[in-house]
């Protein structure tokens, strides 16, 4: 019965293991460790039993598109979080941050959950929102991928949402309203899932020809190019997207 200790032979503690969620036909399980000898024992013993993803209470700088940007993603805490900061390159001017839990309290699924997203008023509409949340789930991705690789859904929530504004924009970018409310939305991380549940919206790109004029890709474009606006993920095709983490 959950919640648990587990001790060694000495009676010390090696593991607490509690409920993450509350899905009953698919269960998460939090293990909290309490060295990295005790991972190594815990995932001996449960790998039989579940599909284990490891998340280390750590700071590791994760891969941001945009030039001239560091982003660093920090986990820990009693209450397990990873909080997201981006900067600008050299300084520790934070120009954007969010935070995001491994449960969703409003709805008892477990999953990375995005409590909190924003870009600092004198950055904002220039994408880099939009690229935080775009590295935010490529860092899931990695992090989930054992799970991800059996064809087995893990999604990313977006929990509270409290403006019409943010809940478009969580739209635009591919998030399904959950129960119709407009607060609690979701995404696949597998990306062909999220492409096929997303809201059917047709996305220009945003970027600018040679020639000064607006790209004409579009999501209902079927080349390679237009795979951010379909997966909602960009407000930029990719050329355009690469063009400006050139420039």
């Amino acid at each position: 019965k959950l919640p648990l200790e587990v001790r060694d032979s000495d009676g010390g503690i090696v593991a607490y293991i509690d409920a993450l969620g509350d899905d009953e036909e698919e269960p998460w399980v939090s293990v909290k460790c309490v060295s990295q000898k005790a991972v190594k024992v815990m995932e001996e013993h449960l790998k039989s039993l579940f599909l284990i993803v490891q998340v280390s209470h750590i700071q590791r700088k994760v891969k941001f598109s945009t030039k001239g940007y560091q982003l660093t993603a920090t986990t820990g805490g009693d209450a397990l979080r990873t909080f997201f900061e981006l900067k600008q390159a050299g300084t520790n001017k934070v120009v954007a941050k969010a935070s995001c839990a491994y449960q969703n309290e409003a709805t008892g699924f477990a999953g990375p959950t995005l409590e909190h997203i924003e870009t600092a008023k004198e950055f904002q509409h220039q994408g880099l929102g939009t690229s935080l949340l775009d590295s935010i789930m490529e860092f899931y991705r990695g992090m989930f991928v054992r799970i991800l690789s059996t064809q087995k859904d893990v999604r990313m929530y977006a929990t509270a949402v409290s403006s019409s504004g943010a809940f478009e924009w969580f739209q635009e970018r591919g998030f399904r309203d959950d129960y119709g409310t407009g607060e609690e939305l979701s995404i696949s991380l597998n990306e062909e899932t999220a492409a096929s549940e997303a809201p059917y919206i047709i996305r220009q790109c945003m970027g600018s020809t040679h020639e000064g004029t607006r790209c004409t890709v579009t999501s209902e474009n079927t080349s390679f190019e237009a795979d951010p606006l379909c997966f909602g993920v960009s407000k930029f095709c990719l050329k355009c997207r690469d063009k400006r983490s050139e420039a």
